[in-house]
C-alpha cells in the first residue's frame, strides 16, 4: 500500500495510468497522481491502455471506485 501527503500548497491537477485484463476482468494496471508540484508514480504495472484525465477548470475534492483483488474503476469528484 502507498500514502500520498500532499504539502499544504499542493493539489491535484491529473490522473494517468493505464488499464488491462486480469483474467476475464479489465482493470486499473497502473496509476501516476500529478500534482501543481510534482509526479508521484507510476503505481502498479506497466501493461495496457493508457488513459488520462487532467483538470483545467474547477478542482478535484474525491475520488471513488471499485476493488476486489484489483482496482476495477477509479472516479474523481470536481468542485467547481
Amino acid at each position: 500500500m502507498h500514502h500520498i501527503i500532499f504539502d499544504d500548497n499542493e493539489y491535484l491537477i491529473g490522473i494517468s495510468g493505464r488499464v488491462g485484463s486480469f483474467g476475464d476482468n479489465t482493470v486499473i494496471t497502473s496509476v501516476t497522481f500529478q500534482t501543481n508540484i510534482g509526479t508521484y508514480g507510476e503505481y502498479g504495472t506497466n501493461p495496457g491502455t493508457d488513459f488520462s484525465f487532467g483538470v483545467t477548470r474547477g478542482k478535484f475534492s474525491g475520488f471513488y471506485g471499485k476493488c476486489g483483488s484489483s482496482v476495477d474503476s477509479l472516479g474523481v469528484i470536481l468542485q467547481a
